[in-house]
This record gives structure tokens, sequence and C-alpha cells, in this order.
């Protein structure tokens, strides 16, 4: 008799487990909105000692970035124009971290 019960009781367990996982998956949520331009975010050392590599590096995104919105942007996001925003990172560390 209790084997029997426990039986029972075993399968009751398993289809439960069995349909609950069966459960239909929510829907996907609506697609998010696209921004107008895309940022892109350059730290560069403008000031200070190292200043020189960092102008070049700022001259080079930029150059890029121009290159990239004439061909039409971005393709797969629509053809979304870049924008930079540059950041001096200055000589130290805690300049840079700030720049960020």
């Amino acid at each position: 008799m209790w084997r029997t019960a426990y039986r029972i009781v075993l399968v009751f367990v398993a289809a439960v487990l069995v349909l609950g996982a069966c459960t239909p998956a929510p829907a996907t949520p609506a697609a998010k909105q696209l921004p107008d331009e895309i940022v892109v975010g350059v730290v560069q050392p403008l000031t200070g000692s190292f200043a020189v590599f960092g102008n070049d590096g700022k001259i080079g995104a930029e150059l890029a970035i121009q290159h990239i919105n004439e061909a039409g942007g971005i393709k797969s996001m629509g053809g979304k124009k870049l924008h930079i925003e540059v950041e001096d990172a200055g000589e130290s560390a805690d300049s840079a971290k700030l720049a960020t």
C-alpha cells in the first residue's frame, strides 16, 4: 500500500516538474529606440609632457570618425552618425581617472 502511494506521489511530482518546465517563454521586450547619434569617448593627454602624443591621438580619432560619418555612418545601426567627446587625461593617473 505504501509503495503504491509513494509511486503515485513520485509520478505526480515528476509530472508537475515536467509541465512546469514546459511553460511558454515570456514575450520578447519591444526593441529599444536607437539614439540619434553614437557618442565616442576619447581620453588623451592634451596637456603636460605627453600632449604631443595625445593631440596626435585626438586628431586620429577625429579623422576616423569623420571618414565613418562621410561613408554613411554605422550601417548596421541604420546609418547612425558618430559624435566625438574628447577629455584631457593630463599627466597623472588621478587626472586620467577623473577624465574617464
